[in-house]
């Protein structure tokens, strides 16, 4: 992160612990403990507390109800955490879980403390038989609900990412020949975007190819072909973009493929104004497929999920079916657009993939109206 950005970072954080803070007094609780278990797993809810400076292997993140910030950080990190300067005390272990806990332990000491349920079991274990005071209240629900609402901060980072990947696009867009594989197509693009300061990928890039409005996939490029791209970059800060887009290569195609991106633009200039602070999930859901279907197509998946640090974020309504999506979306969630449409021919039978006929996805901040994240146009020239 530059310099800036680091600053701003700090700000955020500090907003952050003070509500965390402000939670455990409500509660008579004295610490606050997020882990982050295994190299492997990205925990949003620890990267969330500074993961984005100090994130390695094993170690945690502990808050006293004074406000006092604590680390424990493996071998490898200890260093970049201690010169962070964002914590009073800092403990270097090794990588084992074990030494983590009896760590944890000598900190906490007999205090009623709450560990993040993000943790596995065996941690959640491995604490309660050390002795650790663990009180039964819900952190991750907390912290789930800051993570929800994004911060200023939050969306600029969003912003810049989604910048980077356009920008990867353009490139990628103008280095496309006859011939190319999808997996050329994907090799490229994850290159510009690490050329254009994305620390990486948010995910696997999928590139899909149709031929004349076919759902049958091509393996290789041909003139008038559309390409369908679901991608995203990753910046220092671990925020992230997942986007998408359909275009022509080489030509518009024929007035067949020109109707139906018009559609696909109609579409999703419509429906973004069902997405709005209020509406549920399942609301904006029924009504996105009744555009679909006024616009004499099928609805193929979901419209949008929640965004943010993860790509889906495991809180707040998607747009979507389904109980755990009958919540009412709020002002500053952050979701992406993504409607699916099909041709109304395969209508009795399933489509072979989510995406349908074409992708076209964006980044929305919810708010009545939401409004697109970023400067990414929808239409493509020739």
């Amino acid at each position: 992160m530059t310099e800036k950005t680091i600053d701003r970072y700090r700000v955020e954080l500090d907003s952050r612990f003070g509500r965390l803070v402000e939670w455990l007094n409500e509660y008579d609780l004295e610490y606050a403990v997020i882990l982050k278990e295994e190299i492997e797993v990205l925990s949003g809810n620890y990267l969330y507390y500074g993961g984005a400076l100090t994130s390695g292997e094993y170690g945690a993140v502990i808050v006293d109800s004074s406000g006092e910030r604590s680390a424990i950080a493996h071998e490898y990190s200890f260093e970049k955490v201690k010169k962070s300067e964002l914590y009073s005390k800092v403990f270097e272990i090794r990588q084992s879980i074990e030494e983590l806990i009896v760590t944890l332990r000598r900190l906490v000491k007999d205090s009623n403390t709450v560990i993040d349920s993000s943790a596995t079991q065996n941690a959640t274990n491995l604490a309660k038989a050390s002795g650790i005071r663990i009180v039964d209240k819900n952190l991750r629900e907390f912290v789930f609900s800051q993570r929800a609402m994004k911060s200023e901060f939050e969306v600029h980072e969003m912003e810049r990412a989604i910048g980077i990947s356009k920008k990867a696009l353009d490139k990628t867009i103008h280095s496309l020949e006859s011939g190319m594989t999808t997996e050329d197509i994907s090799r490229a693009l994850d290159k510009n975007i690490l050329e254009e300061g994305g620390i990486g990928t948010s995910f696997g890039t999928d590139v899909r190819i149709r031929r004349n409005l076919s759902e049958v996939e091509m393996r290789k490029l041909a003139k008038g072909d559309l390409v369908l791209i679901d991608f995203g970059a990753r910046l220092s800060s671990m925020y992230l973009s997942d986007v998408g887009r359909t275009f022509p290569f080489s030509s518009s195609g024929d007035y067949k493929t020109r109707d139906f991106m018009n559609d696909v633009y109609s579409i999703k200039r419509v429906g973004l104004k069902k997405i709005a602070s209020g509406n549920t999930g399942n609301q904006i859901r029924a009504e996105i497929d009744q555009i679909i279907r006024e616009h004499g197509y099928d609805s193929t998946h979901r419209p949008g999920h929640q965004i943010g640090l993860n790509v889906h974020e495991p809180f707040g309504p998607a747009l979507a079916y389904g109980e755990e999506n009958s919540a009412q979306l709020r002002k500053d969630n952050v979701v992406t657009w993504e409607p699916g449409i099909g041709l109304v021919k395969n209508r009795g039978r399933l489509y072979k993939n989510r995406f349908g006929m074409a992708h076209m996805e964006d980044m929305v901040l919810v708010g009545n109206p939401s409004k697109v994240l970023g400067n990414f146009k929808l239409e493509f020239s020739d």
